[in-house]
């Protein structure tokens, strides 16, 4: 297996990601580890870290990187020598292959269309996320595509099924449908429609309409919405983690009384958010391309570059991208 990762994407430096891998050596040290970028401050980071990376690896060069301002459309042009790139397309010629990237979220989905193109029959791509609650189940689509068809809406779910199945373990996700009301009836034009192609598909196990309030139940394995939704979504979610941290430190601050009852309860909190962080799901995948891209905070820790490496093995060892293809194909069949 190979894991390729984008040494340049992330705001901290080449070093967190050395440090990420070392966390992990024992547990990938049946994988080569490609790092593309700068090898001059791939090297130095090494060096600073007193580290050398355990797993097998190779430093491959690149000049010219992307920063998170640059347009996807740009780069497109003029940066096929960028590590994202470069990147890219040793993923799409070494077989068994993850590319990662806490990079440019639109150039690495440009380059990962471009580059490894879409699954044949796939309308448009999705990013997907593990939504950190309850059964963790696999949010999509949030930012890839904002402005869905219905057709498209269907395939996101046909795609977010076979993950869980593949990837996961589960052998029959149940899927969910985000919208503004439990019935049929109500939601948008676009998501009433949906409705009626998912529930017409006898393969998926449809739950029906989930609402706002549902994404904190143990309803649904599979979350399926547009990216503008999703997206929105996905950022409140993790503002109002961050907003109920701060209001615990300012109880805690308040009184001595306060902060004796806070410590008592630090261990409890502690795991509790654990549970909610991003950071141990590892990044998001984007799905329907032909080949694995993994799409990361450009502010990942040790933690997040670990898990999304893991995560990408995992992709790797369940052979994910060819059963979301035999699963298109037979869709296929079925319709002609």
């Amino acid at each position: 297996m190979n894991i390729i990762i984008d040494a340049m994407g992330t705001e901290k430096g080449p070093g967190v990601i050395i440090d990420g891998i070392n966390e992990i050596a024992e547990e990938i040290n049946d994988c080569k580890i490609y790092l593309i970028g700068d090898s001059k401050l791939i090297d130095e980071s090494l060096q600073l870290s007193g580290k050398t990376i355990i797993p097998k690896h190779e430093i491959i060069h690149t000049d010219n990187n992307i920063t998170m301002h640059d347009s996807p459309t740009k780069v497109l042009a003029n940066k096929m020598d960028s590590s994202i790139a470069v990147g890219i397309n040793l993923a799409k010629d070494l077989d068994n292959s993850v590319f990662i990237s806490m990079g440019n979220t639109g150039a690495i989905m440009a380059f990962s269309l471009k580059i490894f193109g879409r699954i044949k029959g796939i309308l448009r791509p999705a990013l997907g996320t593990i939504f950190p609650v309850g059964r963790h189940p696999l949010f999509l689509d949030f930012g890839a595509t904002p402005d869905c068809k219905p057709e498209i809406l269907y395939q996101f779910a046909i795609i977010g099924s076979e993950y869980m199945k593949s990837a996961m373990g589960i052998e029959d996700p149940v899927i969910g449908l985000l919208s503004i009301g439990s019935e049929e009836k109500k939601g948008s034009v676009l998501t009433q429609k949906t409705f009626k192609m998912i529930s017409n598909d006898n393969s998926l196990n449809f739950y029906g309409n989930i609402e706002g309030n549902d994404l904190f139940e143990d309803k649904v394995d599979v979350i399926v919405c547009d990216g503008f939704v999703g997206n929105v979504i996905l950022k409140f979610a993790e503002g109002i983690i961050d907003f109920i941290k701060k209001g615990l430190k300012e109880i805690a601050d308040s009184s001595i009384i306060s902060k004796a009852g806070m410590g008592l309860a630090k261990k409890g909190l502690k795991n509790y958010f654990k549970k909610l962080n991003y950071d141990e799901y590892g990044g998001a995948l984007l799905l329907g391309v032909n080949g694995i891209s993994i799409i990361g905070h450009g502010n990942s820790n040790a933690k997040a570059i670990s898990s999304s490496v893991l995560y990408g093995k995992k992709l790797i060892e369940h052979d994910f991208i060819n059963h979301v293809k035999k699963r298109i194909e037979t869709r296929s069949s079925d319709e002609n």
